[in-house]
């Protein structure tokens, strides 16, 4: 994977105006972190993923306008809500990524 160095949005957009609208984006605030969702990580990589969604899906059903039809997309609405899942968050969208990797550690890379 070929890596860019970027210091301004004008060097993010020099890169991304030349590339696919195929590609997906994924903003870390660290480059030195693993590709690991958030139940894959300490201190939630020991819980119990079954137990995680059903105790979510009994508790927010009430909340919801509209009831998820299957696991996915209970899974894609808990994690939107910051429950841990092992779902990892892309984005077709350059901007929305470089906007998770600036929104916090400023001092990485």
């Amino acid at each position: 994977m070929k890596e860019y160095s970027i210091n301004s949005f004008q060097d993010l957009h020099d890169i991304i105006d030349h590339k696919s609208t195929s590609y997906l984006y994924r903003g870390q605030a660290d480059s030195d972190w693993e590709l690991l969702p958030r139940a894959g990580r300490p201190p939630y990589d020991d819980n119990d993923d079954k137990h995680t969604l059903d105790f979510f899906k009994r508790h927010a059903a009430i909340f919801l306008k509209l009831t998820p039809t299957n696991n996915w997309e209970w899974l894609a609405i808990a994690q939107h809500y910051g429950v841990p899942t092992r779902l990892l968050d892309w984005s077709k969208n350059p901007l929305i990524a470089a906007f998770f990797a600036v929104s916090e550690n400023i001092d990485c890379d």
